[in-house]
């Protein structure tokens, strides 16, 4: 404190307030000239080498000897830190990826992100359909639905050759033959056989050709040409 008042004290010379080492819980009041009562503890002066003082109700004692447990600390109020993040001590291992599961990953990558697609739909009335699948059954040759739509689809692209097309780096290119995708659900996921040239075959051929492409699917056996390379899907 700059220009501070002088204080006396009994026992003492009159010192300057700012020469004080004055730091006591509990202290008594005293009366400084020119100030109005202020109490001990709430003068934070700090002075080396500082004189006795003797306080009402108190011994004499060194203001420098004071212990530092009479000095009230200043209340801190911290955040209480935020839980760290749990950390899982289960062991993990990657599982091997087959080449015929990278092959599927890579193409379904490219047909999302790298060529043009759409969607379309259409409503169809299948009650003749069902009707001729009964009359083959009655033949002893059974027929999926599934099977229709191969061959539908395989004449179809026939007639329109512009659809049969697959992406390539330079544009769209035309396919010479009608190679069919077909869905096939595995173990470990989808894979899309083909079944070649579905435009050359008949029902019965088709639906023969599903079964075997779908049978070694499952079982893994499939030739990376046969679910690659498909013009329609």
């Amino acid at each position: 404190m700059p220009d501070a008042p002088t204080l006396t004290v009994s026992g003492m010379d009159s010192v300057g307030l700012t020469e004080m080492p004055v730091l006591m819980p509990d202290a008594p009041t005293l009366t400084v000239s020119g100030m109005d009562s202020v109490g001990l503890t709430e003068m934070p002066v700090l002075m080396p080498d500082a004189p006795t003082l003797t306080v009402s109700g108190m011994d004499s004692v060194g203001l420098t000897e004071m212990p530092s447990s009479s000095i009230p600390k200043p209340i801190v109020q911290t955040r209480k830190p935020l839980a760290p993040a749990i950390e899982s001590d289960d062991e993990y291992s990657d599982i091997p990826v087959s080449a015929m599961r990278k092959v599927i990953a890579k193409r379904l990558t490219e047909s999302k992100s790298s060529i043009p697609y759409l969607y379309a739909s259409a409503n169809c009335q299948m009650d003749k359909l069902i009707k001729l699948r009964k009359q083959f059954k009655k033949n002893g040759v059974h027929l999926s639905v599934n099977d229709f739509i191969i061959k539908a689809a395989s004449i179809a692209l026939q007639t329109v050759p512009e659809v049969n097309s697959v992406w390539s780096n330079n544009g769209p290119r035309p396919s010479p033959t009608v190679d069919i995708s077909i869905a096939v659900a595995i173990d470990n996921g989808l894979i899309t056989p083909i079944v070649h040239g579905a435009n050359n075959l008949n029902l019965e051929e088709i639906s023969e050709r599903v079964k075997s492409l779908a049978g070694r699917a499952r079982e893994g056996k499939l030739k990376t040409d046969e679910f690659q390379g498909g013009s329609f899907w």
